[in-house]
């Protein structure tokens, strides 16, 4: 299901291809960046949500469970290679709510009891995207003691997009809705916010 390996790949390869040997004319030599510049950029990684949603169509749970461990594995096999090959500056986003998504839901006409949640999402579909976003973090964790130099971000956009859809109604309209005379964004701000998580980077991250 996943393709980890297929990103440090096309890293390289585009790395190469930015080599001054492999570029001829001066022009298109002083406009690419240089083999140094690699390292200095920032690699963002956004896994998971295609997997998930393909899981979900032709896959139990069981099998999806599975799964997960292996897309996991090949993420962080992934982000591995490219610090191998000199990049350093790392920012991961998890999944988000995918069992709120419309295409989840739109033909849902008499649910079960208890197949979705308060808000009207399908409540296994997010209980497994939250399984996949703890297993990642997790990876992530031990990516920080493993690559010493790395500086890795992760991003809690699943907090994020829950929390907007959890208080939709301070959102109507572009204008910030009151509550109680408070304002939500003060009340709420894992509403709006996502959360990053950033620990210092040295050997002793966990």
């Amino acid at each position: 299901m996943a393709h980890g390996c297929e990103i440090p790949l096309e890293y390289a390869k585009h790395k190469r291809s930015r080599e001054p040997a492999s570029v001829k004319g001066t022009f298109e030599k002083s406009i690419l960046p240089r083999p140094g510049d690699f390292s200095k950029g920032l690699y963002t990684l956004d896994i998971g949500q295609n997997d998930l949603s393909v899981g979900f169509r032709t896959m139990t749970n069981e099998q999806l469970r599975t799964a997960i461990i292996d897309i996991v594995s090949q993420f962080s096999s992934a982000l591995q290679h490219l610090y191998e090959q000199g990049a350093r500056s790392f920012w991961v986003h998890n999944t988000g709510p995918i069992g709120c998504l419309p295409v989840a839901v739109m033909y849902i006409t008499q649910p079960q009891p208890g197949y979705l949640d308060q808000y009207g999402c399908i409540k296994g579909q997010n209980d497994m995207v939250i399984e996949f976003n703890k297993q990642l973090k997790d990876a992530v964790q031990k990516l920080r003691t493993k690559l010493p130099e790395a500086a890795i971000t992760y991003v809690d956009l699943y907090a994020a997009k829950y929390g907007l859809i959890s208080k939709a109604k301070g959102q109507v309209g572009g204008t910030t809705e009151r509550e109680n005379g408070q304002n939500l964004q003060e009340k709420h701000p894992a509403a709006i916010q996502p959360k990053l998580s950033r620990e210092p980077v040295s050997s002793q991250n966990n």
